[in-house]
């Protein structure tokens, strides 16, 4: 009687499942990097803001981050008052509540939606390309970020 040999089913066989394994570890590879995608980073560089928040509670330090991380050169001198005729000039954003503005030339500072800009002038709104200031006596000025080159 001839004996019979015992052959290997061709699910068992090296490249299959080499295969095999190489899907399940780019699928776990995958998965590990979904899962941590979404995670927020564990400390933000500056403080949250809201703009319905108290004021008084926040200091300008808080906003020397978003300064930074906008273009303002770090230890910026303290505002002086504006003359009648300011040259503002906004140099950021980060929206809904801080704009980056600077008065006659000086460095530009962060200001929070509800600050005084200058003497009369305080900030009213922020959007993704401008900053509206609102007067003491209701008059309105945009200022828009300057076109990238």
């Amino acid at each position: 009687m001839p004996r019979m040999m015992a052959t290997r089913p061709a699910f068992l066989s090296v490249p299959v499942l080499t295969a095999a394994a190489l899907t399940a570890l780019l699928g776990w590879s995958v998965t590990a990097w979904v899962l941590r995608w979404p995670t927020p980073p564990a400390t933000l560089p500056f403080a949250v803001v809201s703009p319905a928040g108290d004021d008084s509670t926040q200091t300008s330090s808080d906003l020397s981050g978003v300064a930074r991380a906008l273009g303002a050169p770090a230890g910026a001198p303290a505002q002086t008052p504006a003359p009648a005729q300011a040259v503002l000039v906004l140099s950021g954003v980060a929206v809904p509540a801080v704009a980056l503005i600077g008065v006659n030339g000086q460095p530009a500072k962060p200001v929070r939606v509800g600050q005084a800009v200058m003497p009369g002038w305080q900030l009213q709104s922020v959007s993704l390309l401008e900053a509206v200031l609102v007067s003491g006596q209701g008059a309105t000025m945009t200022l828009r970020l300057p076109a990238r080159p």
